[in-house]
C-alpha cells in the first residue's frame, strides 16, 4: 500500500513538471479537488459555528460585524479564517438565525457555488 501511494505521488510530481501533462492532470483532478475543498470548507464552518454557539451561550451575544475578522483571527490558527479558495468566511446575523458563509470556488458572494451554514439562534438579537 505504501509503495502504491509513493508511486502515485512520484507520478503526480513528474506529471506536474511538464506543462502539457500538468494541464491535463489539473483538468482531470479538478472535480475531485473541488469536492475536497467544499468538504474542507464545510468542516471549518462547522467548527466556526461551534465557537459562535459557545460565545452566544456564554456571553449572550454573537460578534458584531466589525468584530468578525478579529474574532476569527483570535480563535483560529492562521489561515483558518479563510476558506480553501483564500476568501474570508462571511458572517450574517438576523433576529432568528446566523450564517457562516464561504464565497465558494468563484470567490463571489451571491452565486450558486456559495456554501452556507445557517443556524437558528438560541437567543433573539439584541
Amino acid at each position: 500500500m505504501v509503495r502504491l501511494l509513493l508511486g502515485i505521488l512520484v507520478g503526480f510530481g513528474v506529471a506536474m513538471y511538464f506543462p502539457e501533462a500538468r494541464r491535463a492532470v489539473l483538468e482531470k483532478s479538478e472535480p475531485v479537488l473541488r469536492r475536497m475543498f467544499v468538504r474542507s470548507a464545510e468542516n471549518e464552518m462547522e467548527e466556526i459555528v461551534r465557537g459562535l454557539r459557545q460565545m452566544e451561550s456564554v456571553e449572550g451575544r454573537l460578534p458584531a460585524p466589525r468584530e468578525w475578522a478579529a474574532w476569527l483571527d483570535a480563535r483560529y490558527a492562521a489561515g483558518r479564517s479563510r476558506d480553501p479558495w483564500d476568501n474570508f468566511y462571511g458572517f450574517e446575523v438576523t433576529d432568528d438565525s446566523f450564517a457562516v458563509v464561504s464565497h465558494g470556488p468563484d470567490g463571489e458572494l451571491g452565486t450558486g457555488d456559495d456554501i452556507r451554514d445557517v443556524q437558528a439562534r438560541s437567543r433573539p438579537a439584541n
